[in-house]
């Protein structure tokens, strides 16, 4: 079984726990709130990431103009390939919450370290030679400012959150001919976007443990890619990937009140 079969069968029983816990939150009687969700917290986060992003490939001459490598038919190359992304995510957080009879609202900011990564190569060919595209992705950290609303029963709190996410991305995209031509483009961002999702936590004494499950789109990533003849001359065309950066977080946590 692969590590990306392996995360994302753990990140679904991890949805389905918070689904579980959601559910028996609802069905908790409130006639009584034994807890006070009001305050300040800190606390750790861990769990698994992946994703399928999508990069699009465009290619074009000197001018711009849609246009293929030399003796290269259109078709022969991909314009689109998606790489399988997994991997662990870990970190901390520190946020406030409000609470005004059952309903709670918050913010939580949070920085996590990952090893979310993955390439896919594919191979095509052209009635003279074989081509091998590969693509791949690295998210090396993740950084959120979210709000977050719920409802609180008893010792439990069913929320939503989103908000600003910020992450540090690494991606490669490669052309390779067997006629000995190649094109290769690489990216190092800062990339911002959004992130959404929902969770449920639990309050025992003094602790508060969560699980949680984000959507992340951080937007593209445009880079040029010139091909190169076997000699080193300039083909005189480019690709034009276009990367795509997104993906599924499951992680639980554990907060403790900074009150």
């Amino acid at each position: 079984m692969t590590r990306f079969m392996r995360l994302l069968r753990a990140a679904r029983a991890v949805r389905l726990g918070v689904l579980v816990l959601g559910l028996f939150a609802i069905a908790t009687p409130a006639t009584a709130q034994d807890v006070l969700w009001t305050g300040y917290y800190a606390g750790l986060n861990a769990g698994g990431s992946w994703g399928s992003p999508g990069t699009d490939i465009g290619c074009v001459d000197t001018f711009g103009a849609p246009a293929c490598p030399g003796g290269i038919a259109a078709g022969a190359f991909l314009t689109q390939l998606s790489a399988n992304l997994a991997g662990f995510i870990g970190g901390g957080q520190v946020g406030y919450n409000f609470q005004s009879g059952h309903m709670v609202y918050g913010f939580e900011g949070d920085i996590d370290w990952t090893s979310t990564d993955g390439s896919r190569s594919q191979g095509t060919s052209s009635p003279t030679d074989t081509i091998v595209t590969t693509v791949s992705q690295e998210l090396n950290w993740l950084a959120t400012a979210r709000g977050r609303l719920g409802y609180a029963a008893n010792s439990w709190l069913l929320y939503l959150t989103g908000g600003l996410a910020v992450g540090n991305v690494d991606n490669r995209y490669s052309f390779v001919v067997s006629n000995g031509q190649t094109a290769i483009a690489s990216a190092s961002t800062v990339r911002a976007g959004w992130i959404a999702g929902g969770g449920a936590e639990y309050s025992f004494g003094c602790w508060t443990l969560k699980g949680e499950v984000l959507y992340y789109d951080l937007g593209n990533t445009h880079r040029e890619a010139p091909v190169f003849n076997a000699n080193g001359s300039s083909a005189g065309t480019s690709f034009l990937p276009n990367f795509k950066t997104s993906g599924e977080i499951a992680r639980a946590g554990v907060n403790f009140p900074l009150n």
